[in-house]
């Protein structure tokens, strides 16, 4: 319970303080009305019209007060969320990608679902507050009327409290089985969404897969939605007729046993009445206080996991213009996969100059993609080591290597945001590349930078983030299989053109391809195999 009130509270206790006295003054406000309206019951008189007014205007003064402080108190807590997602995403770019990529699946769900049901939870405080102080406030005044009723009355909401107390271990139980089933759910939901063309062809494969990944599993949520329904509808229900039977007998008790008079009986009735709503909003508050807990439990989960990966970039790294010595240089590297059975690259020792068209090549599986992420820094190597101009890449400058590399992968997203670039390069060289790219009237590039692209296909989205890698004006190109899904016309376009070009600037480039027909633009070829240099 502390830990996800302090989670809320320990940053800025000027807006902590500031709800609670707004809160005070609210619940304050409504307690006046609350004895209006009782007055107007028990003690009619001539003065009805000017007791409404005031009633109306303590009602209007209450609305501004909650409708103010619940604005400032929302705002608050959803920038505090907003910003520890954004934390997090930060540590996401900022971690070892290597042990990242093992938690990929988990990312979305988290910074999403969860940093969500944290905000929701947030939100709900200042209305706790109020209920709060008004609950203080009611039963202190009840108590002037009746101490003895009043204690039992405060007996009746502790026994409402404690049972909602002993269920939250057990509410907590089914949240962490409702997320773990959710995210199962968006698991399946993904790849039908990456898997989609693989699935459209095969009816028996996409009939089980619809079966097992989504309609089991979303089956599975329901009734794990259920569940949390159910129990909560009990502890509802119970919790109402142990409340209906314990305001019966105090009102019997107020009847048979303490003569209470019949005026005072009915104030005492009035503010018992308006005390109940704010019972259940504490009530609510509790049952929803366990599903944040688990939520905070899973993102700090995966803030602790990134926090010991992360990168601490200490030094950079400067490139010198020289075609002498090796522009990188792979001495003894070896990596393998954690979950591998025997597949490892390796040792490899290879050079990429500056300056030169270097294309890599081999069968599936022979370790190309890997090498890739070895020489652009994304894997560590299991043994050997990577040099950039003689400088041994280490932690402290991997960010800095990486800094030089522009890179294309097979499963490189369309980014529409290019904001990050060159302004001057864009206003330079952007019409005159979506031109050549033939991606006139496919897009449209605003002036601060971003892209809209309604209905493109999977060729112009390759020659898109082809635009977005030519507009970065990087010293070294890495380019994975670009033009795999692209037809004759821009296969030939890109080697005999794009690439030759990039050379006549001074890049480097590597890429990684099948397409032998265009190797003699090549200055060297690299052929792997089995994790080889063959």
């Amino acid at each position: 319970m502390f830990k996800v009130l302090s989670f809320f509270f320990k940053a800025s206790w000027k807006t902590i303080v500031l709800a609670a006295v707004a809160s005070s003054a609210s619940a304050l406000l409504n307690l006046s009305i609350y004895r209006l309206l009782t007055k107007l019951i028990t003690e009619p008189n001539n003065r009805l019209e000017l007791q409404l007014l005031l009633v109306a205007g303590l009602a209007l003064c209450s609305a501004l007060i909650s409708i103010y402080i619940g604005k400032q108190v929302t705002l608050y807590f959803e920038t505090k969320v907003n910003k520890y997602r954004t934390l997090l995403a930060q540590r996401v770019l900022g971690a070892n990608y290597q042990e990242t990529e093992k938690k990929l699946e988990r990312l979305v769900p988290v910074l999403m679902w969860e940093v969500f049901t944290i905000g929701l939870f947030g939100k709900s405080i200042s209305a706790v507050m109020v209920a709060i102080v008004q609950i203080v406030a009611i039963m202190g005044f009840l108590f002037t009327i009746s101490w003895q009723l009043s204690s039992i009355i405060v007996l009746l909401f502790s026994v409402l409290n404690v049972i909602n107390i002993i269920f939250l271990d057990k509410i907590k139980n089914i949240e962490d089985d409702f997320s773990k089933t959710r995210f199962m759910l968006h698991v399946g939901v993904d790849r039908l969404e990456k898997g989609l063309k693989d699935l459209t062809v095969n009816r028996a494969h996409s009939k089980k897969y619809i079966y097992n990944s989504i309609e089991a599993v979303g089956q599975k949520l329901a009734e794990k939605s259920l569940d949390l329904f159910t129990l909560r509808t009990k502890i509802d229900s119970f919790s109402q007729l142990i409340l209906m039977v314990g305001i019966a007998c105090t009102l019997s008790l107020c009847i048979h046993f303490f003569k209470m008079e019949q005026k005072v009986l009915v104030e005492y009735l009035a503010l018992i009445l308006f005390l109940i709503p704010s019972a259940n909003t504490l009530s609510g508050f509790l049952k929803n206080l366990k599903k944040a807990q688990n939520s905070l439990e899973q993102v700090e989960e995966l803030d602790v996991d990134l926090r010991e990966n992360q990168i601490d970039l200490r030094s950079e790294l400067n490139l010198t213009k020289t075609n002498n010595s090796p522009l990188i240089k792979l001495e003894e590297v070896t990596f393998s996969y954690s979950n591998s059975e025997g597949f490892k690259i390796g040792p490899v020792t290879m050079d990429v100059y500056q300056n030169e068209i270097l294309i890599i090549n081999g069968g599936n599986g022979s370790g190309k993609s890997t090498i890739f992420k070895l020489i652009t820094g994304l894997y560590w190597p299991s043994s050997g080591n990577i040099y950039f101009q003689s400088n041994k890449i280490t932690p402290e400058n991997i960010q800095s290597y990486r800094d030089y590399f522009a890179c294309y992968f097979t499963d490189t997203p369309v980014f529409d945001d290019l904001t990050y670039l060159d302004q001057e390069n864009i206003s330079k060289f952007a019409n005159e590349l979506i031109s050549s790219l033939e991606l006139e009237g496919k897009i449209n590039l605003s002036e601060v930078g971003y892209v809209t692209m309604p209905g493109l296909s999977h060729g112009q989205r390759g020659r898109l983030n082809l635009l977005r890698l030519l507009l970065q004006d990087n010293e070294i190109y890495f380019l994975d299989e670009w033009a795999a899904n692209q037809d004759v016309h821009f296969k030939k376009y890109f080697y005999r053109e794009i690439i030759p070009a990039l050379k006549k600037q001074g890049k480097t480039i590597v890429l990684i391809s099948h397409d032998d027909k265009y190797y003699d633009v090549a200055d060297r070829i690299i052929t792997l195999k089995n994790g080889q240099v063959i």
